[in-house]
């Protein structure tokens, strides 16, 4: 299965890595979903950022997949070919490859990406209202979310998911006093 799929990426090349099916699904998001890791890695060489940038009608890029799948190097390659511009991109669902990158509980790959995104981008919030600092404090990931709360601004601090819980409420309950700390001092006071 693998083996075919290289002999057709060396074929057809570049052009073939980044034919879009009508959904917009390209073979790299097939390869990532089929676990294909190997061969997803060839695809990002011969495709480059042209590949890397495509999205599928939910508005997913192969980071997004690669984030999803745990495949913390390959994201590391892509994130290097293409930088901010594919950090910065978001699904349907408001979800940025650092919601997938701190879901998937990849710190090195969410401290990359937190690198590379301004601090306006970490307000984006997927489809129940998280921003990416929710998922960190609900995870765990103190470095994560300390880093973020520096990054970011008040507004982030204000923001609430749909249930109405800030990310203060997140850090509380899972005991991280520290960053609880830095939320309160940062946050300020609104009126």
């Amino acid at each position: 299965r693998g083996s075919l799929c290289l002999l057709l990426l060396l074929l057809g090349g570049a052009k073939l890595a980044c034919v879009q099916a009508k959904d917009g699904w390209t073979a790299l998001h097939w390869a990532l979903g089929g676990r294909l890791e190997e061969e997803s890695r060839k695809m990002v060489e011969v495709g480059g950022k042209t590949l890397l940038l495509l999205r599928t009608e939910e508005g997913e890029t192969g980071l997004h997949k690669a984030a999803w799948c745990g495949y913390e190097e390959l994201c590391f390659r892509m994130l290097e070919v293409c930088g901010k511009e594919l950090a910065e991109r978001q699904t349907r669902m408001g979800k940025t490859s650092l919601h997938y990158a701190v879901e998937g509980g990849m710190e090195k790959l969410a401290l990359l990406i937190l690198e590379l995104v301004d601090g306006q981008s970490l307000l984006r919030q997927d489809e129940n209202g998280c921003t990416s600092l929710h998922l960190a404090a609900a995870q765990g990931m103190e470095e994560v979310a300390s880093n973020m709360v520096r990054k970011g601004s008040r507004e982030l601090l204000w923001t609430q998911t749909k249930t109405g819980r800030s990310c203060l409420h997140w850090a509380a309950e899972r005991g991280m006093g520290k960053l609880c700390t830095q939320m309160i001092s940062l946050g300020g006071k609104r009126l």
